[in-house]
């Protein structure tokens, strides 16, 4: 069993230390100045620099559903047109700009109007470059449809509000 002592002596001290401020109070009072330990010197610290020996290369691994790919490329059927808005009568030429053998294919405007190219062999690597005037100021969706000599598998890609004629 150990001694009661220790415990006794703290909870004396510490009432004797709470009257002594008690009397300090009553008779000056206030309470006397607690002396705060003496202030370290400031010292210098350094951070260390850190100079990377390897940059981390991270691999992204897709989970849940596939997502929708955005790009509006179809492979076989990708076009450009120039220019892409204006004033009315506008005049605008389109290029296909995939290499593929073209059996057949054509161009819609968006007012309505179609260009249908047919062909025999040997087989043309693209769709030939065509242009077309638009005489009302809107909006225009163009497509080109693209039938592949190859295989047969037709290809469209559409390309909405691509001409803006004012």
């Amino acid at each position: 069993m150990s001694s009661p002592f220790p415990k006794l002596f703290l909870k004396l001290s510490a009432a004797v230390t709470v009257v002594g401020l008690m009397l300090a109070v009553l008779l000056l009072g206030t309470a006397p100045a607690l002396s705060a330990p003496a202030a370290k010197p400031p010292t210098k610290t350094r951070t260390p620099t850190l100079t990377p020996t390897h940059t981390p290369t991270w691999t992204l691994t897709p989970s849940g559903p596939t997502p929708t790919p955005t790009s509006t490329a179809v492979p076989g059927a990708n076009f450009v047109g120039s220019p892409l808005s204006g004033a009315a009568p506008l005049t605008v030429q389109f290029t296909h700009i995939d290499s593929t053998l073209v059996l057949s294919c054509t161009w819609t405007f968006g007012d309505g109007a179609t260009q249908p190219y047919s062909f025999t062999s040997p087989y043309p690597s693209h769709c030939p470059t065509t242009s077309h005037t638009y005489t009302t100021a809107g909006s225009y969706t163009v497509s080109l449809r693209v039938t592949k000599a190859t295989n047969g598998n037709t290809n469209t890609n559409t390309k909405p509000n691509y001409i803006q004629v004012n």
